[in-house]
């Protein structure tokens, strides 16, 4: 069987550009332990769609993808779904989650480009009107609260932002206009121990850890939920809300955070595909390379 590999691209790695490759790297050397045909290159060296019998990519260009998902439609099993990646961001996240029940914090998406009465800043005299919006749309939300990129995956310093007031939203909202963001999702505060959590759809593997407690963060924004004071909750619920929107979405390798409350309930606050696995990362490619060989 030959089995190609998609490294990520460093522009899709802030901050992570070593350890996406590290977990990337320790899947293709355990398929070729295993005696596999493996072949890697970089999203950037795609040119057209790919000849082999299974794909792993951890892709996250656009044009990458789109030859991927060429490839997925001509029946190339591909881990994960670039279709599923395609589609996914996390606006759409948040609607997934909404239709499959998963427990979130309360989030609303909204639009800052195209014809909605919401997208001001392409006339001063829309602004007011974009206020007004704006202020409907958030009225069930106390501060502080979350600023997101909706549109992608955060790719840089202030894609995601905590907003501590009512004051700082419009100039937030600014500044992701300016960035040629297209879509922001606002999320209520969740207060509780932050925890980070690493899966493989279909296999027993799942790995939580704190983030704070010596723990990697890309950007920092970790600090905020304080140290954990390490309240109880079900793993086994947790895999079982991630596995199902891993399944969903069709990222079967998968990471993402939540956050604990002290009764024991938890919200997932991200959900996203092939993280970089950096605290578990020999368990986490054993797991993966087993999901790509089944």
């Amino acid at each position: 069987m030959r089995i190609l590999g998609i490294a990520r691209a460093h522009r899709y790695s802030p901050n992570s550009v070593e350890r996406d490759a590290r977990i990337f790297r320790a899947v293709a050397e355990r398929l070729r332990a295993d005696g596999y045909e493996v072949v890697t290159v970089s999203e950037d060296e795609l040119r057209e769609p790919p000849s082999c019998d299974v794909l792993f990519s951890m892709a996250r260009g656009t044009d990458a993808l789109h030859l991927l998902a060429d490839a997925e439609e001509r029946g190339i099993r591909v881990c994960n779904s670039p279709a599923g990646v395609l589609k996914y961001s996390r606006s759409e996240l948040v609607r997934a989650m909404e239709e499959l029940d998963i427990p979130a914090p309360a989030s609303v998406v909204i639009p800052l480009q195209g014809e909605e009465e919401f997208s001001p800043f392409q006339a001063e005299a829309s602004r007011s009107m974009f206020l007004r919006a704006l202020s409907r749309r958030a009225e069930s939300f106390s501060f502080p609260l979350w600023a997101k990129r909706g549109d992608a995956c955060a790719q840089q310093d202030g894609d995601v932002r905590r907003i501590a007031s009512a004051q700082e939203l419009l100039p937030a909202l600014e500044g992701f206009v300016q960035g040629g963001v297209a879509e922001v999702v606002l999320t209520a505060h969740a207060d509780g121990d932050l925890l980070k959590f690493y899966g493989v759809e279909g296999t027993p593997f799942f790995y939580t850890c704190y983030p704070t407690l010596g723990g990697y963060s890309k950007f920092g924004l970790e600090r905020f939920n304080g140290e954990p004071a390490g309240h109880a909750f079900s793993h086994a619920a947790l895999k079982r809300d991630a596995d199902r929107l891993a399944r969903h979405t069709g990222f079967a390798v998968y990471g993402g955070d939540c956050v604990v409350a002290a009764d024991g309930t938890y919200r997932i606050i991200d959900f996203n595909d092939w993280p970089s696995f950096s605290p578990c990362t020999e368990e986490a490619a054993a797991a993966i390379a087993n999901r790509i060989t089944a």
